[in-house]
This record gives C-alpha cells, sequence and structure tokens, in this order.
C-alpha cells in the first residue's frame, strides 16, 4: 500500500484507464488528538506492505478491507467482533450505510 496525492491520481480515472470511476464521500467525526495518533500507527502498520490477491481472493478487494481497518482505528466505526476482511467495496458506498456501524457523533455524507 501507498499513499498518492488526488492530483496524482485524477489522469488515472476514466473510461478505459486503471480505475474506472472513483466515489468521495466526507466523515464528519472527532478529528481530536487521539484520532491522530491513530492514524500515525496505522499508517505506519499498513504503508510498505506488499498485497498478494490468490485465486481464493479473486473475488475479494483488499482495499475495503484496509478502509475498515483504518475506519476502526480511526473510531469512524464500531470495532466490534466483525473482521475487516468481511467488508466489501459497497459497505463503503451509500448503498451499504446500513452494514457500517458508525460511532456515536459520525456522519458519512452520499457521494
Amino acid at each position: 500500500m501507498s499513499l498518492n496525492r488526488w492530483k496524482f491520481l485524477r489522469e488515472h480515472v476514466g473510461e478505459g484507464k486503471f480505475y474506472q470511476e472513483l466515489a468521495l464521500r466526507h466523515i464528519n467525526f472527532d478529528r481530536g488528538d487521539q484520532m491522530l495518533d491513530s492514524l500515525d500507527s496505522f499508517l505506519r502498520e499498513v504503508i510498505g506492505l506488499k498485497y498478494v490477491i490468490s485465486a481464493s481472493k479473486l473475488t475479494k478487494y483488499k482495499s475495503s478491507e484496509l478502509m475498515a481497518k483504518a475506519f476502526k482505528c480511526l473510531g469512524v466505526i464500531e470495532d466490534d467482533d466483525k473482521s475487516c476482511d468481511e467488508y466489501d467495496p459497497d459497505n463503503f458506498s451509500s448503498r451499504g450505510d446500513d452494514v457500517l456501524k458508525l460511532t456515536e457523533g459520525t456522519i458519512v455524507e452520499p457521494e
């Protein structure tokens, strides 16, 4: 995994490009010092890791697993017993809002 700025990704989005489309959803949640510490810990854990897709996981998307892990670390969704690899990309769209157990005071805006 690596971090990329939007200005570098923009040219790779569109019909026939690496990403056909991307969606943006703003998340309103507590962005205090604890969140920054949690974000720093999460980034240290995942940046530079190599991810592979095995034949048995061709229908899974690592990006949704990473999003779930990040959301749990940041306190956006409840850190419950549900495994992060059980989340699918649709769970992070407006259609999947009922699957995400948002923490109190957290609001995710539509795409």
